[in-house]
């Protein structure tokens, strides 16, 4: 009986399923080869190694920093890994591939192997649609609920605990109450932190209503977190192509210190107030009052005194107005100092940084 002659692929042929189909297909492929060869071990360990390959390589194009990719040109990494397949290829089925040819074998048509690969392409295309699905912005894999209508996204390199914190910013602003829904973006930058808004209509930000409110929640949010980089809103089209700087526009001169029309205010008396961040404790401001209230030498009622604490999160900042012309005194850097000991001992457990500030001319040092 005439049997037909066995039909192997050849390394070039190989070569063509992994470019088209990825590690998968290549991997696939030399399974065949191995059957053929009867070495079933060897062909399980080529599909487990095209699938294993085929994971890594997704991990790191959802999880890598988007500017690594971003500088690799399209066709080095399927250049990378057809070339290492193929060499292994070689080695590992290059000598019996040679042996079956002289034994009448026939090379398998390069359309069944490119048949091969469209079949593995297909399975790429459908990992990339539940990616897309389980992930639906790249370079956000992360997210937290706002409320329920509004959910904020960030990258892998932005702690959780940060997140978390503008989270709560953003809510207590009170910005987005009544939102319909909507997707907010937060990235670290080299020097600052990226917080980006979808726009609809990218024509919005030619409204200098809508840039001055969107002005006033950068603000909100600098004043009452306090991050260790400033934080910058920005907007994005619909499909996150590009993104647009908020524009400057030229505030009105407020007559006082900014971050004060920001924060929280609490009344000592008529004289004497703490402005606090939204996060501050209240049990921690009437420890602050208390303080003040019983070192009436350190802080006489009659004595203009604003005081200004913020809770960073891992530790507290507080800033006292004082004029400059006494920054240096000793006596004024120790009575401030005791006085926040008095506060700590009293039931503030944060470590805190002090400040000063002053009132003529807003500048600050920290002591």
């Amino acid at each position: 009986m005439d049997t037909q002659p066995k039909k192997v692929f050849g390394t070039g042929a190989i070569s063509l399923a992994t470019f088209l189909g990825g590690p998968l297909a290549g991997g696939f492929v030399m399974a065949k080869n191995f059957r053929l060869f009867g070495q079933p071990r060897a062909a399980l360990n080529a599909v487990f190694l095209g699938i294993i390959t085929t994971i890594l390589l997704f991990l790191a194009l959802l999880y890598l920093p988007e500017g690594i990719f971003d500088k690799i040109p399209n066709a080095i990494i399927p250049a990378i890994y057809t070339g290492v397949i193929g060499i292994l290829a070689d080695r590992m089925q290059g000598p019996a591939i040679r042996k079956l040819m002289e034994e009448g074998a026939v090379k398998a048509s390069n359309w069944i192997a490119a048949g091969y690969g469209f079949i593995g392409l297909v399975i790429y295309g459908a990992l990339i649609a539940v990616a897309i699905f389980a992930v639906p912005f790249a370079g956000y894999p992360k997210n937290m609920q706002i409320d329920e209508n509004i959910t904020l996204y960030y990258s892998g390199d932005v702690e959780d605990m940060q997140v978390l914190r503008v989270s709560e910013a953003i809510k207590s602003s009170r910005f987005m109450e009544g939102s319909a829904g909507a997707d907010i973006f937060l990235k670290e930058e080299d020097d600052f932190f990226a917080l980006t808004f979808i726009l609809p209509d990218t024509s919005a930000i030619s409204d200098e209503l809508v840039v001055h409110d969107f002005t006033m929640l950068e603000k909100y949010l600098n004043y009452n977190l306090n991050p260790a980089k400033p934080l910058e809103i920005r907007f994005a089209d619909l499909e996150l192509t590009y993104e647009m700087d908020l524009p400057e526009i030229e505030m009105e001169d407020l007559g006082f210190y900014e971050p004060l029309g920001f924060l929280e205010n609490h009344e000592i008396n008529a004289n004497q107030h703490i402005y606090y961040n939204y996060c501050l404790p209240l049990k921690d401001v009437e420890i602050i009052k208390d303080a003040v209230v019983r070192l009436k030498n350190y802080f006489p009622p009659g004595q203009p005194l604003d005081i200004i604490v913020l809770n960073n999160g891992n530790d507290y900042s507080i800033k006292f107005f004082v004029n400059g012309m006494v920054w240096n005194n000793p006596a004024v850097i120790k009575r401030i100092k005791s006085a926040v000991t008095y506060m700590q001992d009293n039931g503030i457990n944060s470590p805190m940084k002090i400040s000063f500030i002053d009132p003529e001319t807003y500048r600050e040092k920290q002591i």
